[in-house]
């Protein structure tokens, strides 16, 4: 994600990830103790290619920025022959 640092509630990150194959697409941020802080993408099908649309403001589930801190972005995909990838990248909050 780029930036990254950044400042939650004021600007935005950006989530950057290139599939070699079309998939469904997971995209969801926890704090660094596994909370649940709010979902991007849910499945959503993605065709084969470099992918930079997605973007997090700071905000929560319930629309509130988050405070500072260090939080686990988890990307997952699934294709269709039934294999699954997951990567993690930590995503730094400062206001």
């Amino acid at each position: 994600n780029f930036p990254n640092p950044f400042a939650a509630g004021r600007e935005v990150t950006n989530f950057t990830f290139e599939l070699p194959d079309p998939g469904h697409v997971s995209l969801r941020l926890y704090t660094a103790h596994w909370d649940p802080v709010t979902t991007i993408l849910t499945g959503e099908w993605y065709d084969a290619g470099l992918h930079q649309e997605n973007i997090w403001d700071g905000r929560n589930g319930r629309g509130m920025a988050v405070q500072n801190g260090v939080y686990i972005a988890e990307l997952l995909v699934r294709f269709n022959d039934g294999t699954q990838v997951r990567h993690l990248r930590k995503v730094a909050v400062v206001r």
